[in-house]
């Protein structure tokens, strides 16, 4: 049942935090000067991405996991951990299973608005994709949350700021895909999640989600 999921495993496919990455031909257009530019840049590059996966090893409370993310437009994701999987089915359920492959243990329907399927801020894990990460950040900034934009060689770097509370999202300058983020409260960091091995539009099948 889904009580036997161990609290960390369920905090790790919690903190994902959005999930995720984008992909497309941007780096031979004008590099971005401004927070506005930036989103534009990443809307336009979420518009070609269909699907993706993603490692990612995420730390929070002094504790480190590592994660398999896939996502396929326009709703699907799934998140593996060493323990297990957590999935979107096509038809809109949520699954959970223990365990990988023939050893793994049959898998059982979860309800959406369970609350260990939502990390601190409310967020459930069938949203941390990247387009749903993007959605949320426009829609701070409308409220009027404060953004800036730096920029290196390494990376374009967009900071979200809004009460005590801060999240930070790098993004690789040569397709914009996102490389870590992280929240801070009160000048502490409350969670990280660094990523790697980026594979977009790779033809993922609807039955990869299917539990």
């Amino acid at each position: 049942m889904f009580k036997a999921i161990p609290t960390l495993s369920l905090l790790a496919l919690l903190t994902v935090g959005g999930v995720l990455a984008v992909c497309g031909q941007e780096a031979a257009r004008p590099k971005p000067a401004n927070v506005k530019e930036l989103l534009a840049r990443l809307q336009s590059a979420t518009a070609s991405l269909q699907d993706y996966t993603v490692n990612a090893t995420t730390t929070f409370g002094g504790r480190s996991l590592r994660l398999k993310i896939v996502y396929k437009r326009p709703n699907l994701v799934r998140i593996d951990t060493p323990i297990g999987q957590a999935s979107v089915q096509p038809n809109g359920d949520i699954k959970g299973r223990l365990g990988h492959g023939p050893l793994g243990k049959r898998a059982f329907k979860i309800d959406r608005n369970e609350k260990r399927l939502r990390d601190a801020e409310g967020i459930p894990f069938y949203q941390m994709d990247f387009p749903s990460m993007l959605a949320r950040v426009q829609e701070q900034i409308k409220e009027g949350a404060a953004a800036t934009m730096t920029a290196d060689a390494n990376a374009y770097r967009l900071e979200i700021h809004s009460g005590d509370t801060t999240w930070e999202y790098a993004f690789a300058p040569n397709d914009f895909s996102l490389l870590e983020n992280s929240r801070w409260v009160k000048g502490k960091q409350a969670q990280i999640t660094r990523y790697s091995d980026f594979q977009p539009n790779t033809g993922i099948q609807t039955d990869y989600f299917r539990f």
